[in-house]
């Protein structure tokens, strides 16, 4: 059996780099669960953690008295996921096999569904931001839109994100009806699921040698692409970074592309010399610091960065580390809040 430990981190602006505070969602994959999930509860009743006899027993009586027969990895999954729910907050969930693959394929950037990222809020709302040129934005769905229902049925408390996208998702050419709210008016839009490809960088060239840089959203392919539009611009005299509407992705996406615009070794204390884009608090591990290990690209190229209220998550820390750096000035409106980032190990 494999497993997967799935990181989400909070974050907020403090002190020259972004703190995050650590939250997890748990991945599962295979289907051989009960000599495993024995000698896990038997390990930990002998390593002095809580005694779990009560929670064989609900596992017998589930087993014994449930009006439909439950099989063994149902129970598992079940439980899995109250564990996880324990936590009290979206961002930490279970997520069986299945979801973690599907989890992977966004990552990638290209995944079977309608192009559309969510984002729970404090006031729990779910919010949708769509990718360019994918169903979800052909069909008129607008960067903050709230999500109300899926198929004709309502969300349910407390919203998780990784819920609402396992209904979202399915197989190619399928279609989900999903009831939007703009501006207080409610209406329902159908979406073909379509196998999603989407560019996570544009580029143009301005007037005067300025750069125009706009990165949509951060997956494992955003910052090979931004080092090669930075690369043939060498002699740019501006960059316009147009990070409004990008709701965040993959992290190292965010701390290599930092890199690019940061100088090798840049004047200030110790955390700034190190160039730490990011700094990791969790309850129980000293402070992890995210470092920009790639090489300096345009280091001295003056730096706009343009955000919004929908810019959200790695598109959060690549402003504030470049604004804290003193690299790039912040134009626009104040950002998401969320400042999350996520990162992915895989349990054996």
């Amino acid at each position: 059996m494999a497993t997967s430990l799935h990181k989400l981190h909070m974050s907020r602006l403090i002190g020259p780099t972004l703190r995050v505070l650590l939250c997890v969602v748990l991945f599962a994959s295979g289907t051989t669960y009960g000599v495993f999930l024995t000698r896990f509860m038997d390990q930990r009743a002998l390593d002095g953690r809580p005694d779990l006899k009560v929670f064989w027993q609900a596992w017998d009586t589930m087993k014994e008295k449930a009006f439909v027969e439950i099989s063994d990895d149902a129970q598992l999954e079940g439980a899995l996921s109250g564990l996880a729910a324990s936590a009290k907050n979206p961002y930490t969930v279970y997520l069986p096999k299945d979801e973690s693959q599907k989890l992977t394929e966004m990552i990638s950037g290209a995944f079977s569904g309608v192009g559309v990222e969510l984002s729970p809020t404090a006031d729990n709302v779910m919010k949708l931001f769509p990718l360019e040129g994918a169903p979800a934005s052909r069909v008129g769905i607008l960067p903050g839109d709230i999500l109300v229902a899926i198929d004709g049925e309502n969300l349910v408390q407390p919203l998780s994100s990784e819920v609402v996208s396992r209904k979202i998702r399915g197989p190619e050419g399928t279609t989900v009806r999903l009831t939007i709210q703009h501006e207080g008016k409610q209406s329902e839009v159908a979406i073909v699921r379509e196998r999603i490809q989407v560019p996570s960088i544009e580029v143009a060239d301005l007037t005067d040698g300025i750069t125009y840089l706009r990165i949509k959203n951060f997956d494992t392919s955003t910052s090979l692409s931004v080092r090669k539009a930075l690369a043939d611009r060498l002699t740019t005299t501006g960059i316009v970074l147009d990070l409004r509407n990008n709701p965040g992705g993959v992290i190292s996406g965010a701390t290599e592309v930092a890199g690019y615009f940061l100088p090798t070794k840049p004047e200030g204390d110790e955390i700034l010399s190190k160039r730490v884009v990011v700094r990791e608090q969790q309850r129980l591990v000293p402070e992890i610091q995210e470092i920009a290990e790639t090489e300096a690209v345009v280091p001295g190229v003056p730096i706009v960065i343009l955000v919004n209220e929908n810019s959200a998550s790695a598109s959060e820390i690549l402003a504030g580390a470049l604004r804290d750096y003193g690299r790039g000035k912040i134009v626009g409106t104040k950002t998401f809040g969320k400042g999350s980032f996520q990162q992915v190990f895989n349990l054996h």
